[in-house]
């Protein structure tokens, strides 16, 4: 059965609460994912605001990529570590056939 509009404001809120207790506000579980992620050696990109900067073709980010839209269209400074991708990508876990733990479960379909 589905959870009325007050039932789930009120779930929110106890998961809310259950985190906060646990000093685990929404900053510090941002802060946490991105550390992880810098650690893998990942680039942490800043975050772009809802109205684009020096973009008239938009009137306001609709997709997570906007911000990337000069690097698609090879407009970014050749200098810059996001003007080139990697030479090599890790791309076994999209083969349903590949050596992958899941790939079991691709035999099903």
């Amino acid at each position: 059965m589905a959870m009325t509009e007050e039932e789930r404001r009120a779930k929110i809120e106890e998961i809310s609460a259950k985190g906060k207790a646990k000093g685990w506000s929404g900053e510090a579980v941002r802060g946490a994912y991105l550390e992880f992620f810098e650690a893998q050696g990942h680039l942490i990109y800043p975050s772009s605001p809802v109205i684009p900067r020096g973009d008239n073709t938009l009137l306001f980010i609709n997709a997570g990529m906007n911000q990337f839209k000069p690097i698609f269209l090879g407009q970014i400074d050749r200098s810059s570590p996001l003007s080139e991708p990697p030479l090599h990508q890790d791309s076994a876990h999209l083969s349903p056939f590949g050596a992958s733990p899941t790939a079991a479960a691709y035999a099903s379909f």
